[in-house]
């Protein structure tokens, strides 16, 4: 690899080095590295100055509406165009006022519960992009000339990412990303009757010159559907689109015409909460226009339980889970979320539910480069030996079915109610977690604490947003309902994963 002093990694999977001698090259990433750990430490690199989540939206959220519907996930402007609200708890907003300060706790305007997010990012000058959902035909009618393309598993024409890439149960041969096993395990957990879920992390990217774009779905667009849109980086708003009137059939429309954007072809990334199989069923663009998948680097697939897959508070939009942000900001392309909430190694929710060992075989089919294991917070009720059995057997396989991908186990993130310190019950089921892994001993597998950090945990208190005990991080990042993360939770989890796993890369 030359002697690099700055790059960057495009989305079209080239990586622009600027070298030590002032010369610039460019060439393909997989050619300049050959393992996992170079691959990582370049996309971490480059991640650095240029993701979707730091990078200025093209434009801000909108600013609060009086007697306005919002939707779960949306952002608003405050009235003193400081600062901005995320919506917990959807519903109609008062009649005057709207949310304002910017403390911690839930803020309550009429129907909705607001949020304090963030303070207002600016955006970049003369950008618009236009996101606008109606009945299909409406829709094709302002697209004239269109083409039409009908992406399959064996022609996707787009990237799917975040999960497994498959046909959808459904029928018609649409495509979907699929997420793990979730429930009725019965005889077969891995069989035809097997309930999986839309992937959380579920997203299409391509590389198009078509201005205007279309997706189309076979059946309905149903109200609350939420989308999140990125134009060559950057995001549309640091809000999510969300439908609010049902149409059918119905569809999405991006319109860039507005946008200064360079000649040539550009990069899409959507997201939406119900799934690509309806929304991306058809994609239509204008005629003579170009669509293309985008080239990715590795390939990372995260197991875990509620705290990966999101609580009932998070996440609010499309690409606000922790995985999806972390590897954004490490410009992983292609990171799958396939946790599912009240599980565990043993835990399986009162038989409701697979354990993580019952979704090994559809986890391991990912054929990630990477594969993360966020914890064993559900197996807590178990005894140590239990804990530690389960693991190991669960390692073991892993190892079996994938031998030469890396593996990452993370120790475990609390819940509100939960300790965090020496003698807790998460603490020990951490103790126990890394006894398994020392157990298992395999030299491409690393393991990264938590409660049991040296440096201290990442999660400290016992008060919560709504009842702040002044004694910890908790007072900000936690809810006082089910007691998950709420978004900024999950936004400083999100941090905290990235920020370790670069410096294990670093030291490898």
């Amino acid at each position: 690899m030359p002697n690099v002093s700055e790059f960057q990694i495009g989305l079209d999977g080239k990586a622009y080095v600027e070298k030590d001698d002032g010369t610039n090259v460019v060439q393909d990433l997989t050619k300049i590295t050959s393992d996992i750990e170079s691959i990582f430490r370049a996309s971490a690199r480059a991640g650095k100055f240029n993701n979707s989540i730091d990078n200025l939206p093209w434009v801000k959220p909108a600013t609060w509406v009086a007697s306005t519907v919002y939707y779960q996930g949306q952002v608003v402007v405050g009235l003193d165009g400081v600062n901005t609200y995320i919506c917990q708890t959807g519903g109609t907003s008062a009649g005057s006022g709207g949310p304002t300060g910017s403390g911690y706790a839930p803020i309550t305007d009429g129907g909705v519960t607001w949020w304090w997010y963030n303070k207002v990012r600016g955006e970049l000058p003369s950008s618009t992009v236009v996101v606008s959902s109606g009945l299909l035909s409406t829709l094709l009618t302002n697209l004239p000339n269109y083409r039409t393309l009908s992406p399959t598993v064996s022609n996707p024409v787009v990237s799917w990412l975040g999960g497994v890439v498959e046909a959808n149960p459904n029928g018609g041969g649409m495509v979907d990303t699929r997420g793990p096993n979730n429930s009725l395990p019965t005889s077969d957990p891995t069989g035809a009757n097997a309930a999986f879920n839309t992937a959380v992390s579920g997203k299409i990217a391509f590389l198009t010159d078509s201005r205007k774009i279309v997706l189309g779905s076979i059946n309905a667009i149903y109200t609350n559907t939420s989308i999140t849109v990125e134009i060559n980086g950057r995001r549309v708003s640091d809000s999510c689109f969300t439908v609010t009137t049902f149409q059918n059939p119905g569809g999405i429309m991006i319109d860039t015409t507005s946008l200064d954007l360079p000649p040539g072809l550009f990069t899409v990334v959507i997201r939406s909460n119900a799934g690509f199989s309806i929304v991306a069923n058809k994609i239509y663009i204008e005629s003579g226009a170009t669509i293309l998948p985008v080239k990715t680097n590795l390939k990372v697939a995260v197991e875990g339980d509620s705290l990966t897959q999101g609580g009932n508070n998070t996440p609010y939009h499309p690409g606000k889970d922790w995985v999806s942000q972390c590897f954004e900001r490490l410009q992983i392309m292609n990171a799958c979320n396939m946790a599912v909430g009240s599980t565990g190694f043993i835990s399986d929710n009162g038989g409701a539910k697979t354990t993580t060992l019952q979704r090994l075989p559809r986890f391991a089919s990912l054929n990630a480069d990477i594969y993360i294991i966020a914890g064993n917070h559900n197996d807590d009720s178990y005894t140590s030996q239990q804990r530690q059995t389960a693991v190991l057997n669960y390692l073991k396989e892993l190892r079996r079915l994938q031998p030469t991908s890396m593996i990452i186990v993370f120790g475990n993130t609390p819940l509100r109610d939960d300790g965090q310190t020496v003698g807790t019950p998460q603490y020990i089921a951490e103790q126990d977690l890394k006894a398994a892994f020392d157990l298992f001993n395999d030299p491409n597998s690393k393991f990264v604490p938590i409660l049991t950090s040296p440096s201290g945990s990442w999660v400290s208190g016992t008060g919560n947003a709504s009842s702040p005990a002044n004694n910890g991080n908790k007072d900000r990042f936690y809810t006082a309902g089910d007691g998950h993360p709420n978004q900024r939770g999950t936004d400083y989890f999100a941090i905290k994963y990235q920020e370790e796993l670069m410096n294990l890369f670093d030291s490898i």
